[in-house]
């Protein structure tokens, strides 16, 4: 016999043998497993920072309103104006009216 003969056989009597089979459906299920829980993981994750982001812009609306509600309250038009100048300067802000 020819070294490449037995090394084919080799080769072959591996693929079936049960324990290789076993280890390959463990490997992929392991795999599936993995996939599934990063793809859960990722919405998840993007939902609790849409989450932080939604709360930081109602608290940067709220200090707006407040300061510009107290200086409407103590007669102040051109603290209002300047308020809303600046923040509608702001380039992660929309123009406000």
């Amino acid at each position: 016999m020819q070294p490449t003969e037995t090394a084919g056989r080799a080769g072959r009597h591996l693929r079936h043998r049960l324990a290789f089979r076993l280890a390959v459906a463990l490997c992929l299920g392991a795999a599936a497993i993995l996939v599934v829980a990063g793809w859960l993981n990722i919405g998840l994750q993007r939902e609790q920072m849409t989450e932080l982001v939604r709360a930081s812009a109602d608290r940067a609306a709220d200090v707006i309103l407040r300061s510009t509600r107290a200086s409407m309250l103590d007669n102040r038009p051109a603290d209002v104006q300047r308020i809303l100048d600046d923040e509608s300067g702001a380039p992660s802000s929309r123009r406000f009216q």
